[in-house]
């Protein structure tokens, strides 16, 4: 399936990220880290992404989280299908 937009989780995107439509809400916790909470009906997998990690959607408009490597191996992936989105 192809990725259609992505973005990561980091303090410089909080205003893109409350933008975003499958945002339920964002938290900092004491130290200044940032967790967004997804609409359930909204992602893959589990709802909540924690900065340094990446929120990719997908075409069926579904999105899912991923950590630093799994996104560097998604969009590293030489295939057509990725190379228009990159």
């Amino acid at each position: 399936m192809k990725a259609i937009q992505h973005i990561k989780i980091e303090r410089r995107n909080i205003e893109k990220l409350k933008a975003l439509d499958c945002i339920r809400k964002i938290e900092e916790d004491k130290t200044g880290n940032i967790t967004c909470y997804l609409h359930p009906e909204s992602t893959y997998g589990l709802p909540i992404a924690k900065e340094g990690e990446y929120l990719v959607q997908f075409e069926s408009k579904l999105w899912q989280r991923f950590g630093s490597s799994a996104y560097l191996a998604l969009v590293s992936n030489p295939s057509e299908e990725r190379r228009g989105w990159r």
